[in-house]
This record gives structure tokens, C-alpha cells and sequence, in this order.
């Protein structure tokens, strides 16, 4: 059946086919607003505290902890729209708490706030283009473009089945814009690299309200350096243009429930597969959390303290000799129960998106943290894994009941097949060199557990820290699981002060300034920075 709410929020969005709609009474006491009510195009809304339109945006958020009751929400429906609604911002007497939100994953405070928020969920089209004009002078090339409110469920929609992909989430209701602008690890990065890197253009609407396109050789190509791995602080970027990949033919997930008397071999195999695989195409998650004891029908009284080995396998488009899925895990399996397994398969690689929404429910203050290393042995794994049910029991003393609380270690092919950057300088996220990727994903529901958690954040990237410092050579975070206590250095490492000059030339008041916030002169004349040169 319908919800009665999802009836009533269709409505408005039809009804904002006619006409701006407006939502309560804020525009009324707000000359900015009144101003805006004249610009916006039809399709477009402004909704105040305590209406439909706005408790759909503070509900939004998947971590629970990160949604705010906003005075105004404005939704555009046009790029000209987010210029007109980002002046309006300039000189709202809400303005000085203004966030944009794209798919509302994020975890650093930077897409909600209490005054204006500009949620850019209703331009969300994406389309392939099968000629895209190399806007750098080159031969023409497939692209996927996709508006910067879509989420990746939306623009997979439109890409299966068509021969080209993009590189997306992994988790279909995660949005474009962080995920482009923060890094992008998706199930193809092993294969074709992150999507920051196959950006090739993007529209943007600085703070000034002006509508650039930016590339890595126009006027500016220091801009959308910026963009590549930087975040969001720069300007709104309303559409991007990301260098297609050929979408794989078949693919394959599946998910392992390993048994304790297992544990041992299954780690040594993982250590084996992460130190011999020669498949791009072929991924491998190692993952333990607080899990159902199946995944078709899960109910609260089956979660428990599990080990869930995932593995991924693509059809390769260029090679025709690939091993199958059974081959490329075979020794990764040998000998391991794999009675409690569930195997997937489909024709299109992005259906996988889809699956994995149900590993991450809405509904509990959570987030993303995660740190690299090159190389992984047993004695990591375990130490992970003890650190891990050491805060997992901790919550569930308190009280807690933290579904789907895990932590991933997730294989990334060496070099990512020859698509990273050839020096950390080359975009905005230093990541010459990559190793495979941490994920804690905490789950729960009371605030008086974030100190502990937060601790848990930390203790498990020492963890990583201290077996990279063991491997040697220094690997920035990835941007997108950025945690609290970071520094600016663990994420950007020397290309902070760039950065902080390309903020202050872009937004030199500083009017972005929610989440993690580069020290520009204006940010620091404000009190708003937090990302500084000398982070260490």
C-alpha cells in the first residue's frame, strides 16, 4: 500500500509542475525569500519549518543524528534556480546557516543546518552520451551525465543495459555529488579507477551565483581541481560529466556466513586472495558486524556477531579468457562451509546497488570511517576484529541493539589497472599510490553513545595507521570517510594550502561553510575553518 505521506509529497511535486510552490509562512518575513518566490522557475518550491516539503528534508538523512528542522528548504528545479536561490542565501536573514544537500549520506554536518537548506533531490535526470565532445580537445568519447541531486539508483536506471556505465556507489540511494566530489569508490574501482578521476567536466554555480563550466583545461581547471577529491566547498555542482565505462556483461555477489570453526582459515585465504589476485574484476569484502543470520527475511531477534565474506565478480568486456566467478574464488574458498551461502547474479552490474541498501538501513545515528594499508596479514584481521566486538559489547551492554553496526575490509586492485594519478598533486585528493580500503559502519540509537563511538572510530583507524606505518609510506584518507579527529593532512595532505587559496578566490565570504571547511581568509576571519595548513 501507498503511504498517506507519499501521497501527499507526489502531490506536491506535481503541483509543482505549474508554478513555484510555497509552503508556509517564512517567505512572507523574509524580503530575500519574497525576492527568490519572483526568480524560481516552475517546478521549483520553498517550503518553511514544519511543513511537508521541509520534514521531508530533515527525515532524509541516513545518519539520523545528522537531520535538522531547517527555517527554509528551498528545492530548485533548474541550475538557474540554484544560482537565484544561492543569492537569495547571501542576504537571508537564514543564510548564515545554509547547506546543500544532494543524496543526505553525508557525516560531516555539511548537508543539513537549521537555517537554509537547498535540497537538490528533484534534479536528478542522468542520460548517456555516446559522443560526448571531448572538452579538452581529444577525440569524442561515452560519457554519463548526471544532475548533482540524483542519487545512483536513479542514474543506473538509465544506464543499464545501454552498454556503458559509470563508476557509482555501491549502495543505490547514496547521492552523485558527495560521492563524485569526495573520492567515489564503487564496485568498479579496481577496474577503472574512482569516479573523481574520470570526471571530465562539471557546471557549477559558485557562491557568487555566476554558472561556469569547469574542466582540467579551461579558465578553470583550478576549480575543478578542487572538485577532485575536495568536497564540496567550492560552489554547487548542478551537473556532472563522468568518462563512461563499458558496463560488464554478468555479474555475480555473493555473501558467505562463516562459521567460527573457520575463522582462522578464512583469514589466511583473505590475506592470500588480497596478496595473488590478477582480476581487476574480481572483489573481495571481509566483513564482521553485528548481522541477521540470513538476508531474505531478516527479523530482530536474528542479528548477532557474525563474519560475512562477500565476494564480486565481472564479466571483464575485454577478455574473453577471464575465469568465472567460481574459478576466480576458488582457492579463497577451499575448504571454508559455504552452506549458509546465497549467490546472485544478473545481467546488469549496477542491480547490485539495489542489494546493498539492505546492509545500511535508515533509522540510526551512524556513518562511514575508514582508513588504508597496503597490505593486509592475519594478525591485522584480528586485531580489527578484537577492537571491534570489544565496542560492539559495549553498546549492547548499554542497551543497544546496533543492526547492522560492521566493519569491511575491502580489496582494491593494486593500482586500480593503471587509472590513478601519476603524482598526489594532480587533483585535490593525494592518491598516487592507494591501498585497500577500511569501512566502519556504526548503527545505533542513542546520543549518549557517540563519545564511545567516536572512540571506536579512532581506535580502529590506529589499528590500520599502525599496520600501514609497519608496511611504510604515508596513504591519505579517503575523503568520503573523513572521521571526526581527522586532519586536514590525513585526507589532503600537502595540497591544503592550494586548496585553502582556490576557496577563498571561489567563495571568498566564506558562505559554504558547514562540514569540513578549508582555511581560506574569509573562512578564518569568520571563525568557520576547521581544515588548516598545518594539520599534521
Amino acid at each position: 500500500m501507498i503511504s498517506s505521506a507519499f501521497i501527499t509529497l507526489a502531490s506536491l511535486a506535481c503541483s509543482a509542475v505549474a508554478l513555484p510552490y510555497i509552503e508556509g509562512s517564512c517567505v512572507g518575513s523574509d524580503v530575500a525569500l519574497q525576492w527568490l518566490e519572483s526568480q524560481l522557475s516552475n517546478g521549483s518550491a520553498i517550503s518553511c519549518r514544519g511543513q511537508p516539503l521541509q520534514l521531508h528534508n530533515s527525515n532524509r538523512y541516513w545518519g539520523q543524528q545528522f537531520g535538522k528542522n531547517a527555517s527554509v528548504v528551498v528545492y530548485p528545479a533548474t541550475t538557474e534556480d540554484v544560482s537565484r536561490a544561492i543569492q537569495a542565501a547571501s542576504w537571508s536573514r537564514f543564510g548564515n546557516d545554509f547547506s546543500i544537500v544532494g543524496g543526505a549520506h553525508s557525516q560531516i554536518n555539511a548537508s543539513s543546518s537549521y537555517g537554509f537548506v537547498m535540497d537538490m533531490s528533484w534534479m536528478n535526470s542522468s542520460r548517456v552520451i555516446r559522443d560526448f565532445k571531448d572538452p579538452n580537445g581529444g577525440n569524442p568519447f561515452p560519457a554519463v551525465e548526471y544532475q548533482g541531486g540524483a542519487n545512483w539508483g536513479q542514474v543506473q536506471a538509465v544506464t543499464n543495459g545501454t552498454g556503458y556505465t559509470a563508476v557509482g556507489a555501491r549502495v543505490a540511494n547514496v547521492g552523485v555529488g558527495g560521492f563524485s566530489l569526495g573520492g567515489g569508490i564503487g564496485f568498479l574501482a579496481g577496474a577503472y579507477g574512482f569516479a573523481t578521476d574520470r570526471l571530465v567536466q562539471l557546471e557549477v554555480v559558485l557562491p557568487s551565483s555566476q554558472i561556469v563550466l569547469a574542466t582540467k583545461a579551461n579558465q578553470y581547471s583550478d576549480l575543478f581541481w578542487a572538485l577532485q577529491g575536495g568536497s564540496g566547498q567550492f560552489g554547487i555542482v548542478t551537473r556532472f560529466w563522468q568518462r563512461a565505462a563499458t558496463e560488464p556483461k554478468k555479474s555475480t555477489m555473493a555473501f558467505y556466513y562463516i562459521n567460527d570453526d573457520d575463522i582462522s582459515r578464512i583469514r589466511q585465504q583473505t590475506v592470500d586472495f588480497f596478496n595473488s589476485n590478477e582480476d581487476p574484476f574480481s572483489v573481495v569484502y571481509y566483513s564482521f558486524g553485528f548481522l541477521p543470520n540470513n538476508l531474505h527475511n531478516p527479523t530482530p531477534e536474528s542479528y548477532g556477531k557474525r563474519t560475512l565474506l562477500i565476494t564480486v565478480h565481472f564479466d571483464d568486456p575485454a577478455n574473453p579468457n577471464q575465469p568465472d566467478s567460481s574459478e576466480a574464488f576458488k582457492k579463497l574458498l577451499d575448504g571454508i562451509d559455504v552452506s549458509k551461502g546465497t549467490v546472485i547474479s544478473t545481467d546488469y552490474y549496477a542491480n547490485l546497488a539495489f542489494i546493498g541498501e539492505a546492509a545500511y538501513p535508515y533509522g540510526y545515528r551512524r556513518g562511514f570511517y575508514g582508513a588504508q594499508t597496503s597490505e593486509i596479514d592475519v594478525d591485522y584481521l584480528a586485531n580489527l576484529t578484537d577492537t571491534f566486538w570489544a565496542y560492539v559489547d559495549t553498546l549492547t551492554e548499554r542497551g543497544e541493539h546496533p543492526y547492522s553496526a560492521s566493519f569491511v575490509m575491502q580489496y582494491m586492485y593494486p593500482g586500480l589497472n593503471g587509472h590513478l594519478p601519476s603524482s598526489d598533486a594532480d587533483t585535490a585528493w593525494p592518491h598516487a599510490s592507494v591501498g585497500h580500503q577500511t569501512l566502519f559502519t556504526p548503527a545505533y540509537k542513542h546520543a549518549e553513545n557517540d563519545a564511545l563511538t567516536l572512540s571506536a572510530v579512532q581506535d580502529l583507524n590506529e589499528v590500520t595507521y599502525e599496520q600501514q606505518r609497519k608496511v611504510g609510506g604515508f596513504l591519505a584518507n579517503y575523503p568520503n570517510y573523513i572521521a571526526p579527529g581527522d586532519s586536514g593532512y590525513r585526507v589532503w595532505g600537502d595540497n591544503i594550502a592550494r586548496l585553502s587559496q582556490i576557496k577563498q578566490k571561489y567563495d571568498p565570504g566564506c558562505l559554504i561553510r558547514n562540514g569540513r571547511v578549508f582555511a581560506s581568509y574569509g573562512c578564518e576571519m569568520g571563525g568557520w575553518a576547521n581544515v588548516f595548513r598545518s594539520s599534521t
